[in-house]
Parts: C-alpha cells; sequence; structure tokens
C-alpha cells in the first residue's frame, strides 16, 4: 500500500544520543514485519530526529549518507533500506491539509509524528526509551481552532505504537481489516461503501468526486474512516434506537443559518436515487447541512434520516459556502 507510511516521531526519543544502533536495529525488524501485512518499508521521520546524534558527532542524517566500512556500512546498508529523507512527517502532516491552528499534543509537547499516525489510522513506529510512548497505544490531545467562533476544540485520540516486532501483533488484526479491503483509489473506496457501509447513500456528485482520486490521494485513509464513522453511528442509532450521533472528525449537526439559505443554500443540496416504499426508484433532494472535518479546508457534507436508517452523503471534498468559507 504505496501511501501508508512507517513514521517515526521525535518524541518516541532513544535511551541517549549515542545509543541509537541497537534501536534503529529493532525498528528495521518491526519494518520488514510491518511490510508483509502490507506497509510500505519507508519508514519517514521528523526533521528534529534527523539531526540527533547516532555515535558522537555523527547525526542519523549524516551517518546514512556517509561512507562506513567494516560492521558500520552493514546496518548503514540496512538502514538505507528503509529510511526516507524526503519528504519529513512535518511535510506530509502540511500536504494533509494541517496547520499552525491545528496541534496533536502529549501533554504539552507537540507531536506531528504522531500526530499523523492519527490522522491516517495508522500504527506508528518510535523509539523505545520515553516513558510516554508505551506501546500498544498512545493517547493524543487534538486541538484546533472552531473558525466560527473563535473557540479552541479539544478532542482524544489514539495511535497504535510499534517500538519492536514483539508489539505488532497487538495492531495485527486491524491492519488486516483495513488493508485487505484495497481501497488505494477513490473509485476501490466507493466500491467498498457499496458493499460494506450499507447505509451509506451518496449522491452523485460526491461519487464523482470520489471517483476523480487517484491512487496515492493523502485524503483517501481519512475519508474512509470518517464514512466509516457514519456507518458505525447510523447502525448504533438504529439498533439502540438513540440519536445519530458519530464520534471525532470535528462533526457538525448543522452549519449556520447563512450556510443553509439562498444561494449557499443551494449549493449544501444534492440529488440522490432513492427507494420508495413500494420498491421502485424516487429521486430526492436535501440540503445537506451536517458535516465532518476532512481537514481545515475540506468536509464530507451529509443528511442523516435514522427514520430510514441511512446516511445521504452529498458532498466529499473543499468546504461549501459558509460564514467562514465564501
Amino acid at each position: 500500500m504505496d501511501q501508508v507510511f512507517n513514521e517515526l516521531s521525535l518524541s518516541a526519543s532513544l535511551p541517549d544520543d549515542h545509543a541509537a544502533h541497537a534501536a534503529l536495529l529493532d525498528l528495521k525488524k518491526a519494518s520488514d514485519k510491518l511490510k508483509a501485512l502490507g506497509f510500505s518499508p519507508q519508514i519517514r521521520v521528523t526533521e528534529g530526529f534527523a539531526v540527533r546524534n547516532i555515535t558522537p558527532g555523527c547525526t542519523i542524517h549524516d551517518y546514512l549518507r556517509r561512507p562506513a566500512g567494516g560492521m558500520e556500512r552493514t546496518l548503514r546498508q540496512l538502514l538505507l533500506k528503509h529510511f526516507s529523507s524526503a519528504p519529513y512527517v512535518e511535510q506530509l502532516c502540511a500536504d494533509a491539509g494541517m496547520t499552525s491552528l491545528e496541534e496533536y499534543l502529549i501533554g504539552e509537547d507537540v507531536c506531528k509524528g504522531l500526530a499523523l499516525a492519527s490522522l491516517w489510522d495508522i500504527p506508528a513506529l518510535s523509539l523505545a526509551g520515553d516513558t510516554r510512548f508505551v506501546p500498544p497505544h498512545v493517547t493524543l490531545t487534538r486541538n484546533s481552532l472552531n473558525g466560527a467562533d473563535s473557540a479552541v476544540f479539544e478532542e482524544e485520540c489514539q495511535v497504535g505504537l510499534i517500538c519492536g516486532e514483539e508489539d505488532i501483533p497487538h495492531h495485527e488484526e486491524s491492519i488486516k481489516a483495513r488493508f485487505y479491503e484495497p481501497t488505494n483509489t477513490g473509485k476501490e473506496l466507493l466500491d467498498y461503501a457499496h458493499r460494506r457501509l450499507t447505509h451509506l447513500l451518496f449522491s452523485s456528485v460526491a461519487e464523482d468526486q470520489l471517483k476523480g482520486m487517484l491512487q496515492g490521494h493523502i485524503l483517501l485513509p481519512r475519508i474512509r474512516i470518517i464514512l466509516e464513522e457514519l456507518q458505525r453511528a447510523m447502525q448504533e442509532a438504529g439498533e439502540m434506537r438513540q440519536a445519530f450521533s458519530p464520534k471525532g472528525f470535528k462533526y457538525s449537526p448543522a452549519e449556520g443559518d447563512t450556510a443553509t439559505q439562498g444561494k449557499k443554500g443551494q449549493k449544501h443540496t444534492f440529488t440522490f436515487n432513492a427507494t420508495g416504499r413500494q420498491g421502485g426508484s424516487l429521486t430526492v433532494d436535501l440540503l445537506c447541512e451536517s458535516h465532518m472535518r476532512i481537514t481545515e479546508g475540506d468536509r464530507v457534507y451529509f443528511y442523516a434520516d435514522t427514520g430510514k436508517k441511512t446516511v445521504y452523503v452529498g458532498h466529499i471534498g473543499e468546504h461549501l459556502p459558509g460564514k467562514k468559507f465564501g
């Protein structure tokens, strides 16, 4: 799966600055085993991690790029097959839509590497040596700014952690469940949704938006998680006879009046091909004013009907016109 990366966080620190050899070899072994489950072999690192010392006076970045002999040469060649120099995790986070108004924290420490793992719902490789990073999971706090009222929005999220081969069994079932249903392209994700996410119905607009997302599109993993959460929430609402309440992703049940009236309201209205009471097909136009947040500027817009046990997904992409986004 080309666009899923094992990634290493600076905050998952080494026992000391000059004892990296054994820890890096452990990560190499874990990476090999994850590759067999479908992960890319590449380990993406933070910029800060690359300048840590692997030996006195020699950073990890230097070590991977300088000539080496003897046993050092063997280690260097092993690591060169796994560590990627570009892009760093910080750039991947920016590409995924994270902004300066959005932070992932452990305590008060910003942790972009694990933020990316949370964003894409993948385990993160990390180094032993920091008591905050004990497998199988670590809990992050995600802070983001609500543009409507300038309030800080907080939510907790979990990241799976792998420091060595022995940690992989904790995550193996969830990895297989995700990878063995191919969703590498938007079309594959749409086909998966048609087969498995039976409480979702897509407008032709949303279907075309997904079909236009080619292999490697950076938002696909997060979109998949949101669609699965909409399925889970509607299934729970039907079985438990309770309110539809999806979790996470800054769920907003309704836009402000300025976003749903007049011309802006028309842009929030989508056409769906549904099934009537007699089994025939009919066309319905629905105002999709609920949304889940993909990134700062991207949303999944939908209308949830608990009576029909259906989530009508109208739009997947750029934020529609509202108070903040014109």
